[in-house]
């Protein structure tokens, strides 16, 4: 049995986080509903991730199977997309309920959403492949192309972001909230973003999430984590349900 570090430490905080936030996350599905297009299924389903996540990370105290290993990456490395789509929920639902000549086509939203599937998938082939190393894991070409990916993901976030900034003058007053949302978020994700980035092309293992240098990883990784989730819990639990458009093209709420 191996000893318990820093690293297992983190993994702790992160599952008392996060069944906090799972438990946020079911009462907003529940209070909004629990379709895609609610926005608030995928922190149901991030939180979910990161608990296993940790859960794998603390299992390799007493059993550091490769198993284990290979479950701590794939959830580390598919983290990053779901936080990522997370703060795209909030866009989503905001141009959900703009006026139907105001909305932002679904075929970009579609574009983002399609680029996601395809970097969670290098991820899960990426954080396996790494895995196999155990102990000298390295990135690969997988997981590397996944975060750039992942990254031009949250540009393209950020793009429509602007878009949405320019329909101010038609957003419901109770909405514009999610605009603010995005926006704290935003420099955390960047740093999140960067740390991802680093991990994967620099020379350099101190940005390993499993075996680089923990304060490291706690303060690029986990912390911006923590405080986005914040941020979203706190901003989504104000919102009012929305219901669907009406024939004058309005959103009504309940």
């Amino acid at each position: 049995m191996g000893n318990f570090n820093y690293h297992d430490a983190v993994a702790v905080a992160q599952i008392i986080f996060f069944v906090i936030s799972l438990a946020c996350g079911i009462l907003l599905c529940t209070r909004h509903g629990w379709n895609k297009s609610s926005g608030f299924l995928i922190l149901v389903t991030f939180s979910i991730i990161r608990i296993v996540g940790a859960s794998f990370r603390l299992a390799t105290i007493s059993n550091p199977s490769r198993s284990n290993y290979v479950g701590a990456l794939i959830c580390e490395s598919i983290g990053v997309s779901t936080l990522v789509i997370l703060n795209i929920g909030m866009l989503t639902r905001l141009n959900r309920c703009l006026p139907v000549r105001h909305q932002i086509g679904k075929k970009m939203f579609s574009v983002i959403s399609l680029v996601s599937i395809i970097a969670v998938g290098l991820s899960i082939k990426g954080g396996s492949d790494m895995a196999k190393q155990l102990g000298n894991a390295a990135p690969n070409s997988f997981s590397k192309a996944a975060v750039v990916l992942f990254t031009l993901v949250y540009v393209g976030a950020v793009a429509i972001f602007a878009l949405l900034l320019q329909e101010l003058q038609v957003v419901p007053l109770g909405e514009k909230r999610l605009l603010a949302c995005f926006a704290a978020c935003l420099p955390f994700i960047v740093v999140r973003l960067i740390y991802a980035l680093l991990a994967n092309f620099s020379h350099g293992r101190e940005f390993s999430s499993i075996n680089g240098n923990p304060t490291i990883w706690l303060c690029m990784s986990v912390v911006m984590e923590f405080i986005v989730v914040t941020i979203v819990i706190g901003i989504s639990l104000t919102l009012k349900k929305l219901e669907k458009p009406t024939k004058a093209s309005e959103p009504t709420y309940t």
